[in-house]
């Protein structure tokens, strides 16, 4: 949120990144497992514009929200489908992986 009020709000050139845009990454580059904020970092970052970074985040934020969202993504209607790996391997739906859950501790007491 920092980094997303500081790009847009402050102009500062910082990658802001959320569920949205860890969304759009892990469909972008494929990324199996559990996506982690600062492997989204390290991907995008280069992509970063040098001036825009606001505009740049928004766009991202909003694409994963409209577009590239977590059940039937729009893949067709998406603008940078020709870049997205997981589009062009057909697997798109598959990524991101789901959490693996933790199994729930089951606690009987007496009295």
């Amino acid at each position: 949120t920092a980094a997303a009020v500081a790009s847009i709000a402050f102009g500062r050139h910082v990658l802001a990144v959320d569920g949205n845009v860890k969304r759009v990454a892990a469909r972008l580059f494929r990324l199996s497992g559990e996506v982690k904020a600062r492997e989204v970092h390290d991907r995008l970052e280069p992509h970063l514009p040098g001036r825009g970074a606001g505009a740049f985040n928004e766009a991202l934020m909003d694409l994963g929200a409209t577009v590239c969202t977590p059940r039937a993504p729009r893949c067709g209607a998406c603008p940078v489908g020709r870049h997205c790996d997981a589009f062009r391997t057909g697997e798109a739906a598959r990524f991101p992986e789901p959490k693996k859950r933790k199994a729930v501790p089951q606690v009987r007491r007496y009295a």
